[in-house]
């Protein structure tokens, strides 16, 4: 049974394997950026350090910054949600099976 005001119907199995394709491709954005920071490490201060270079470095630094870091945060970002995903299916899981223990002792099946 299935619509509004039923409740819902999930495969757990399914979900937890689409909860596991976040992990890689968390780990491949760390890569990407921790690729991006160094090809920007090894530019260095390319703008100069004159009074236009200063004011340009003002911004760009911490953005750069910013920049590189949410890769990392995106890796654990979809890591965290990969775990909560398959909790999410565990305990929908459970609850299923737990409902089906308790109708059967019943009798009402």
């Amino acid at each position: 049974m299935t619509g509004p005001g039923t409740g819902h119907d999930m495969d757990a199995d399914t979900v937890r394997s689409g909860a596991g394709k976040y992990p890689p491709v968390g780990d491949l954005l760390k890569e990407a950026g921790d690729k991006l920071k160094a090809a920007l490490e090894a530019q260095g201060a390319c703008w100069g350090d004159d009074e236009s270079g200063q004011a340009f470095a003002k911004d760009y630094t911490p953005a750069a910054k910013n920049c590189t870091e949410a890769f990392g945060s995106l890796d654990q970002a979809l890591k965290n949600l990969a775990k909560s995903v398959k909790e999410a299916a565990d305990a929908t899981e459970g609850t299923h099976k737990d409902a089906e223990k308790v109708i059967k002792n019943t009798g009402q099946v």
